[in-house]
């Protein structure tokens, strides 16, 4: 600084410094890259890995049962069987040579070729394929 004083920091501090304020909601990371010529991928992912809690240290998810008899209700998803699928697509996307393509995040079970599936929003099923 201006005062003749030099500190040093090192990259592990900085680094544990921008997760804890990531994690209180003070700061977001911003990186740059481009997926299409696949710059920017690997620091993107690091990223997420260093600055990012990982699912311990969230609170557990919990999702909407409607199946009670008593309305809708919030539940854990541990208390779901571990065989139930429970799953998210969120990225839709159509490809010219196979069609209609979700990017899904299973949470529980499995999800096995030519099964039926149930839409939660759609209120309907589909076939994977």
């Amino acid at each position: 600084g201006s005062d003749g004083v030099t500190t040093t920091t090192t990259a592990a501090a900085l680094m544990a410094a921008l997760r804890r304020c990531t994690l209180r909601n003070e700061v977001v990371p911003v990186l740059c890259g481009s997926a299409l010529r696949n710059r920017g991928v690997q620091p993107l992912l690091d990223a997420i890995v260093d600055y990012l809690p990982s699912p311990s240290e969230r609170p557990p998810l919990r999702i909407v049962d409607s199946s009670s008899s008593s309305g809708s209700r919030l539940v854990p998803l541990s208390q779901l069987p571990p065989q139930q699928l429970l799953a998210h697509a969120f990225k839709v996307v159509h490809d010219k040579q196979r069609g209609l393509l979700a990017y899904v995040r299973i949470y529980s079970g499995t999800l096995r070729l030519g099964e039926r599936v149930a839409l939660w929003r759609a209120t309907t099923t589909t076939t994977t394929t």
